[in-house]
């Protein structure tokens, strides 16, 4: 999805390309392993056509057509992997950057850290993000724990995190500006990455 909302048609093609043949592969594993076959088995057909669709959109540049094919090819399958309890760590990802979004909004409009309710609003927000971060550093497996890619904006975001209430003790906007911003490219890095 990021290779199409960035308009990079050569590796977008290539992308979905292997997802087909991830989907593919792996698709009928699942379906092997699954009690419920006859609900999966045309969740994955609809996919893998929405995916041909996808990238003819791509072939024709039009990267807004492919995106949207994709996001609706991909809802079926998400919801039977979660109606059936699979938890993935890109969903500990989405969760993060919805949890970030009551937080981001100070980026984009500063607050005013006079008012006592705003620095309580702003610190409950990196509460909730730190919990969250702390969260999916716990359920990343072994692999993506030790990476240090990983590793660099997950201690980076829980450092910025963590300087949240110094900038709203100070009541200092240009520090809080600066760490949101830090914290909203750390937050876009990891759901590119992971999510």
């Amino acid at each position: 999805m990021a290779y199409l909302a960035h308009d990079n048609a050569d590796l977008a093609l290539t992308a979905l390309d292997r997802w087909r043949s991830t989907l593919r592969t792996e698709g009928a594993k699942l379906v092997a392993l699954t009690r419920r076959r006859s609900d999966l088995n045309p969740v994955l057909e609809a996919l893998d056509a929405s995916l041909v669709e996808a990238a003819k959109a791509v072939e024709r540049e039009d990267g807004a057509r492919a995106r949207e094919i994709v996001l609706a090819a991909t809802a079926p399958l998400e919801a039977w992997r979660r109606s059936g309890g699979l938890a993935l760590f890109s969903d500990c990802i989405a969760d993060l950057s919805g949890r970030y979004d009551a937080l981001d909004r100070y980026r984009l409009v500063r607050p005013e850290l006079a008012e006592a309710a705003v620095r309580a609003g702003i610190g409950v927000a990196a509460t909730d993000v730190a919990a969250a971060v702390s969260r999916c550093d716990a359920q990343a497996g072994e692999t993506i724990r030790s990476d240090p890619e990983f590793r660099r904006m997950a201690d980076g975001m829980s450092a910025s995190l963590a300087k949240v209430p110094v900038a709203l003790d100070a009541r200092d906007p240009e520090l809080l500006h600066r760490l949101l911003i830090e914290l909203r490219a750390f937050e876009r890095l990891l759901a590119f990455r992971y999510g």
